[in-house]
């Protein structure tokens, strides 16, 4: 729960006037002045309120009584050539090694440019995932039936909401791949935007229909 101190200290870092949280929070001036001279008690839903406004606006309130801004730096990594596929296939592994999580989420997939490209490196790549226990999820174009893996990780969407340009996002990770020539891939390093993307996929995902027919390449073998 936030302190007294804290919301006028959170104020001052916004340069933001009793009004002006009023506004953001739902809370009226007259409570929020109230509050800030230490009047009376608040309740907990409006001390929620504000801290929601806070934080939505990019305050951060700390374990103790501090407070500060919220600054996300962006790393962003550029992979051009050949080579450029297996740096990011190595990353991915190395990412879910180091921070152990949730999903890769894959989108824009077209098996047969993979096939074609990395053909005789596909099947030792999806067994090194496997063994690191990463758990795909992939998007494919409806109509579509070319599956590597298992079948139950793929999606059909429709052609109007299938992106061309197809992505990964994993961890805090976001990578955008440029098939060329030259092959290019983007990989940014931003929570909101890997956040915003897996936001995204989770939508079409839905939207999405399971494979008819699939043809599985590599299935999972006992």
């Amino acid at each position: 729960m936030i302190t007294t101190p804290q919301i006028r200290a959170a104020r001052a870092l916004l340069g933001w006037k009793q009004g002006e949280l009023a506004k953001a929070s739902g809370v009226s001036v007259p409570a929020i002045a109230r509050l800030e001279l230490g009047i009376g008690h608040a309740r907990s839903d409006t001390l929620d309120a504000i801290q929601k406004a806070f934080e939505t606006n990019g305050v951060e309130f700390n374990a103790d009584i501090g407070v500060n801004l919220r600054k996300e730096i962006f790393k962003i990594d550029i992979f051009d050539g050949a080579d450029a596929m297996h740096r990011i296939w190595d990353d991915v592994v190395a990412t879910f090694r180091e921070q152990k999580c949730g999903e890769l989420l894959m989108s824009g997939m077209d098996e047969r440019i993979w096939i074609k490209l990395f053909g005789d490196k596909l099947d030792d790549e999806i067994k090194r995932r496997r063994k690191a226990g990463i758990k795909p999820r992939l998007l494919i174009k409806e109509g579509d039936n070319l599956c590597l893996g298992s079948d139950d990780v793929y999606r059909c969407v429709p052609e109007s909401v299938f992106g061309q340009t197809p992505y990964f996002v994993y961890a805090d990770k976001y990578a955008l791949i440029n098939w060329g020539p030259p092959l290019r891939i983007v990989l940014i390093r931003s929570q909101s935007v890997a956040d915003t993307f897996r936001k995204q996929f989770d939508f079409n995902w839905k939207l999405g229909a399971p494979v008819e027919n699939p043809r599985v390449l590599y299935p999972v073998m006992d």
